[in-house]
């Protein structure tokens, strides 16, 4: 009898840890870095040798969502191929809507992109990184 309480005190006490554990973002390219929410769209989704790809960087208060005003973004594109790697020639960024930045590049080569950048507010500098982005052939 004491075993089974003793069990089911150990279930309830489990079950409770794992209701409250915070857990990651669905979504891999979406990076909290506190108080930043960060994150990065392709267009089109899924990049594919031969065409241009937009990226689409947006920087959100962690707490409120809302987009951040006054905010700089400098992307950093790499090109990883099976040989080498080389660092993307991007189009100049822009502002396409408040905490929202898009630039664009071709895409030339099989591999992946490795984007980072850097997210300037308030004088301070966050470097974000995101995970690799195939390219399709």
């Amino acid at each position: 009898m004491i075993r089974s309480k003793c069990a089911l005190l150990f279930l309830l006490l489990l079950l409770t840890g794992c209701a409250t554990t915070p857990t990651a973002p669905e979504d891999p390219f979406t990076v909290v870095a506190e108080p930043l929410r960060v994150r990065l769209q392709t267009e089109p989704a899924v990049p594919r040798l031969g065409e241009k790809v937009a990226f689409i960087v947006t920087v959100e208060d962690m707490t409120t969502g809302m987009a951040l005003e006054g905010v700089e973004v400098r992307p950093v594109v790499r090109m990883r191929m099976p040989t080498m790697e080389m660092n993307v020639t991007l189009s100049p960024t822009e502002q396409v809507a408040p905490g929202q930045f898009r630039t664009t590049a071709p895409v030339e080569h099989e591999g992946e992109f490795r984007v980072s950048v850097s997210v300037r507010r308030d004088g301070l500098v966050t470097p974000i990184a995101f995970p690799p982005i195939p390219i399709q052939p």
